[in-house]
């Protein structure tokens, strides 16, 4: 029998008041009530996979053709079924390996931890390693030296630190106070070939195998969108380059505070074709001073890979410095950068706020470049003799010098290094003061910094008049430098207007409208 909505209303009530079911309606509503929000959240679940599911389809039926123009690091984290299979994300084929020691984890690692969820990065496979069974809230380390070889484990030196970390840690003390202040640096060496051994164990079916330190910054989205564009099946090792001899002969190798990139191939080809691969190779340890290097000769040594050095791919991207330490030539200008090493605290927290406002205004096939890095990390100094230039270019009388030979955006800093005793691609003279070096560079057209210092020790077994400081100059490279508050008299000089010119002459100078044409 149907009733009218106002017969409905009416018989819910009796006397003025709501009447209660009774018998098994009411045991059904009591159940409502008491599981009302269990039934919301399977509700809600449902919704999202049915959202999810038809997405999927969407995606798969699509058909890009550009690995980096399909990809966009913003889309929510997806994997879910559809009629042409399971959509995945190129991150769910990366492992990330976080390489720590226990005296840093909580001096390197807690920056990277509070600003990584702020930073639209989706790492669904992470690996974090350590020297001790450290527990961080919810991340457990990797204790890399508690799989050593029983022949690792007996060495004068492995036994001796590592019984002294046992004790420190499990009395919470400081890292600081063993009794070799380089001591947890000597077990690093220890980590490398036992931490890849648990990371293919724990990870067989990744594609890329990327290792970084906690002093490490990496431009995730950026690795994520390259590596998609090349064939993991390859035996790739991916890296800075550095040296070091075995048995009389140079040996590049992958420097690991750049970061490590790692194919399946490689892998598969050394870990894969050998369970005791990380044991196996007790003789070079002991003649190994690095980590680093002896995972690269491993690899060199096996018998199933056929690389003697590192894959060119990586060019110029993966670095062993801080920005402002990096050498910015007019090779790598263009070209993408992915990583830094020896970052502080403080300028992690600036390249990850670098990194949220940079990467939106990327384009899908665009990439962070060394250009887009100097504009960021210039200092203040700098940026204001730019500026100057730019207002000198469109008002030349608003740039007034006693002396007419001064460009406009001359700037000197006391107390300030950019030019490095190592750099070769210098012109070196001497002065009696900074001012007469400033004038040396001016008098070259080409000159872009130069740097006078009368403590030098670079020419120190040369014959010259100390009254006189080095004075050198450049117009290969730029550097931002460092402040020496020791070293009073050394002065670090740019010339604007030329840097300015120089960034003109590429068109990816600004690209990212960041800081814009100055």
């Amino acid at each position: 029998m149907w009733a009218r909505a106002d017969e409905r209303a009416e018989l819910a009530f009796q006397d003025g008041k709501p009447l209660r079911p009774t018998g098994i309606a009411a045991k059904l509503l009591d159940r409502v009530k008491r599981f009302k929000t269990h039934i919301l959240v399977a509700l809600c679940v449902l919704l999202t996979c049915v959202l999810l599911f038809d997405r999927s389809k969407s995606l798969s039926s699509s058909g890009s053709t550009s690995a980096l123009a399909s990809y966009s690091p913003y889309a929510p984290p997806v994997s879910s079924s559809s009629l042409g299979g399971v959509f995945r994300r190129p991150e769910d084929d990366i492992l990330l390996i976080t390489k720590v020691g226990a005296s840093t984890v909580h001096k390197r690692l807690m920056i990277h931890l509070a600003e990584q969820p702020l930073s639209n990065l989706y790492i669904p496979n992470k690996f974090y390693v350590s020297d001790w069974p450290v527990k961080l809230g919810p991340i457990e380390f990797y204790d890399a030296l508690a799989n050593v070889s029983d022949t690792v484990k007996e060495l004068d030196e492995f036994k001796h630190l590592r019984h002294e970390m046992s004790a420190l840690l499990q009395s919470n003390q400081d890292l600081d106070d063993m009794s070799e202040k380089d001591g947890g640096w000597k077990l690093d060496k220890y980590k490398f070939l036992p931490m890849m051994g648990e990371a293919y164990r724990r990870f067989p079916n990744v594609k890329w195998y990327v290792m970084v330190e906690a002093d490490t910054f990496l431009f995730w989205n950026q690795l994520v969108k390259w590596l998609a564009t090349l064939n993991e099946n390859k035996q790739l090792l991916i890296g800075h380059p550095s040296f070091c001899d075995y048995d009389g002969k140079s040996t590049m190798f992958t420097h690991g505070g750049s970061g490590i990139v790692m194919s399946k191939g490689l892998i598969e080809a050394t870990y894969g074709q050998d369970p005791e691969y990380e044991h196996n190779h007790d003789e070079l340890i002991k003649k190994s001073a690095f980590g680093d290097a002896l995972l690269s000769k491993s690899f060199y040594d096996a018998p199933k890979v056929h690389l003697t050095e590192l894959s060119k791919e990586g060019g110029e991207k993966f670095n062993s410095d801080p920005p402002r330490i990096l050498k910015f030539l007019r090779s790598n200008w263009c070209t993408p950068i992915m990583t830094f090493h020896h970052v502080t605290p403080a300028d992690t927290a600036h390249l990850y706020e670098f990194q949220r406002r940079i990467e939106p205004r990327l384009g899908a096939k665009d990439m962070i470049k060394w250009a887009d890095v100097w504009d960021e990390f210039q200092p203040e100094f700098l940026r204001k003799a730019m500026i100057e230039v730019a207002n000198a270019k469109e008002d030349p009388t608003t740039f007034q010098h006693d002396d007419p030979n001064v460009e406009p955006g001359e700037v000197g800093v006391v107390a300030w290094q950019a030019i490095e005793d190592w750099d070769s691609e210098t012109s070196d003279t001497h002065t009696a003061t900074a001012k007469e070096c400033q004038t040396v560079c001016r008098s070259h057209d080409d000159c872009l910094m130069w740097s006078w210092d009368p403590e030098s020790d670079k020419d120190k077994d040369k014959d010259r008049n100390r009254d006189r400081g080095l004075c050198r100059w450049t117009s290969e490279f730029l550097r931002i430098g460092v402040t020496k508050p020791s070293k009073t008299k050394l002065t670090t000089g740019w010339m604007a207007k030329r840097i300015n010119h120089w960034r003109s002459s590429f068109g990816c100078s600004g690209h990212s409208g960041i800081d814009g044409d100055f």
